[in-house]
């Protein structure tokens, strides 16, 4: 069961309508971008053909729609720097196939254009590394007195004209953050340089898993990654929330489109401004 399987829910997203039979509509499949670049970070792009939802959906199917054999390249266009991405080995994602960089690294305020050639296509997409926030102060805090469950809460200022992301990860997974339910956040719905308090809930994986809560243990290592995101992340990534709102399981959406910046295909290319934090929840429990 891999620890945060995001990408892929976009496989399975085309439009249609529940109550009409799309056995018998011709489909054609589209590539599939989810790709970032953070400051201080190489880029990161995962590549997968889309399925449509009539297909057998299961782990080896996801593995016949990675795309392994694409030329992935990351271009600087302040400097006129580029680099081909390498395919790698990423085993806490599914499937394990990450182009990766190794020269290039994310500084705030540039713009960077991806552009993959695969099977005769070319897709494209720009994105920026907007400056990141600090975040004030960290907690959690039980549901109830002598609970082990509660949320973590977050405090920061409003200093951007960007927008928010929050994410989580267990602290033994290095690199993969799945988004917090609601942890995207428009900061033109609140004052400039106002306070900002945000609560936490833990975001599903594509794949159900048993007993899911959307609640941390007390007795968690979370990492916490906050990032500042241009709108076309945010966009994206508040219609992937609302499809696993929706739907209450994402493999299985509510059988529309995903928001998407990428030309030729659909997806995902964005930067993030972002910091992050390792807490032990025990340590930063406040009082019930």
């Amino acid at each position: 069961m891999r620890k945060n399987i995001i990408y892929i829910l976009s496989i399975f997203l085309f439009s249609c309508s529940a109550e009409v039979d799309v056995s018998n509509i011709p489909y054609e499949p589209k590539i599939v971008v989810e790709g970032s670049i953070e400051n201080g970070e190489y880029a990161s792009v995962f590549l997968s053909l889309s399925a449509p939802v009539t297909g057998v959906q299961d782990t080896v199917s996801l593995l016949q729609h990675a795309i392994r054999s694409a030329k992935v390249t990351v271009f600087d266009d302040e400097s006129s720097e580029s680099e081909t991405l390498r395919l790698v080995s990423n085993r806490n994602r599914i499937p394990p196939y990450e182009y990766r960089g190794r020269t290039i690294t994310g500084k705030i305020g540039k713009n960077y254009t991806l552009t993959i050639e695969y099977d005769g296509k070319i897709i494209t997409s720009t994105t920026c590394i907007p400056e990141p926030v600090a975040l004030d102060e960290i907690w959690f805090k039980r549901r109830k007195e002598n609970d082990t469950l509660g949320y973590i809460g977050v405090s920061f200022k409003n200093k951007s004209t960007e927008y928010y992301r929050l994410a989580t990860s267990p602290y033994w997974v290095s690199g993969v953050f799945t988004p917090c339910l609601y942890g995207n956040i428009d900061s033109r719905k609140y004052e400039a340089e106002g306070q900002i308090n945000i609560e936490l809930n833990r975001g599903p994986t594509v794949y159900p898993q048993n007993n899911f809560s959307v609640f941390y243990n007390i007795s968690d290592t979370i990492r916490i990654q906050f990032s500042t995101q241009p709108k076309a992340a945010y966009d994206y990534w508040v219609s992937y929330q609302n499809e696993v709102l929706n739907s209450q399981n994402p493999i299985f959406p509510a059988f529309s489109n995903l928001s998407t910046n990428i030309t030729g295909g659909i997806g995902l290319w964005s930067g993030y401004g972002s910091v992050r934090h390792t807490v032990i929840l025990s340590n930063i429990e406040r009082d019930y």
